[in-house]
């Protein structure tokens, strides 16, 4: 196993720890935002097929709506400005102690779409309190060669306690930069604003392995707008340093992503690593850093 490799499971281990421990930690509310859902063809030709399952741990059936939010590409200016505060629900049952995979508003294989999913408990306890709910995606990656199939990311959707507010900062750490297209790892960065009444600023910063600051970006999101920075070291205009400048190594330099919301929000935002040989992936949530 590469070096590089091995670090990169070790840090899915720890990833995957911390992730259950925040979401069996979680107190209930209503809402489930998944970051990212994808169906169709990603920048090495991989074909990406997500399926989202919604799970009861309540002992009576409950009610929830669901909302497929299509994702909005960046322009030259960094707005995404697309506005899914319209965006069509359906609603559906889940059993007691069962699951209930979404299907109403997918879009159809081969249509290369993405976007995020908003899942919403509309059912109540005695107390008045909405019945709480877990959602979480699971994505295929169909590689075209060599021809194979790499299960991931499981991607967990977060409830209000993991969203960025306004003045909030969130960082999304163990991201991988590479100097050349046929680098080991790319990295990507998704950002959703679970605002529906206004549009959102945030301030984006790549920091380098060492931590010192390599750029700022300004990014717009309209109303319940999620967008996507792909590959984004070469978004920022970045090339690794590590071994000097610029590198004369193919190894990939550890690089993180600050995300700073300015006004609006609250946002989630998350980043994947993804390993070009075999398409494997490691979805990175944010942490929040700093607090108003």
């Amino acid at each position: 196993m590469k070096p590089v490799k091995a670090l990169a499971a070790a840090v899915f281990g720890l990833a995957a720890l911390a992730l259950s421990s925040t979401v069996l930690a979680e107190t209930p509310d209503s809402t489930r935002w998944i970051v990212t859902t994808a169906r169709g063809h990603g920048a090495r030709g991989e074909q990406y097929f997500s399926t989202v399952r919604v799970h009861n741990p309540n002992a009576v059936d409950a009610t929830a709506s669901w909302s497929f939010l299509p994702q909005s590409p960046l322009d030259a200016s960094g707005r995404a400005l697309g506005d899914n505060s319209n965006a069509p629900s359906a609603e559906i049952t889940v059993p007691a102690g069962g699951s209930v995979e979404l299907a109403s508003f997918w879009p159809e294989p081969g249509a290369n779409l993405a976007g995020a999913v908003r899942v919403t408990s509309t059912a109540t306890d005695s107390g008045g309190r909405p019945l709480p709910l877990t959602a979480r995606s699971v994505t295929r990656a169909f590689r075209p060669s060599p021809a194979g199939v790499v299960l991931g990311p499981l991607i967990e959707g977060v409830s209000a306690a993991s969203l960025i507010g306004a003045g909030e900062t969130g960082r999304i750490p163990y991201l991988q930069a590479g100097q050349s297209d046929d680098n080991t790892f790319r990295s990507n960065v998704f950002l959703l604003s679970t605002n529906a009444a206004e549009v959102t600023e945030l301030t984006l910063t790549l920091l380098d392995g060492d931590g010192a600051s390599r750029g700022e970006k300004t990014i717009t999101l309209g109303r319940l707008a999620q967008t996507q920075l792909t590959d984004v070291a070469r978004a920022f205009g970045y090339v690794p340093c590590l071994h000097g400048c610029p590198s004369g190594s193919l190894s990939p330099e550890p690089i993180e992503v600050l995300v700073r919301v300015v006004h609006g929000g609250p946002v989630v935002s998350a980043g994947v690593l993804i390993e070009n040989e075999s398409g494997s992936n490691l979805f990175v949530p944010s942490v929040k850093t700093t607090t108003p």
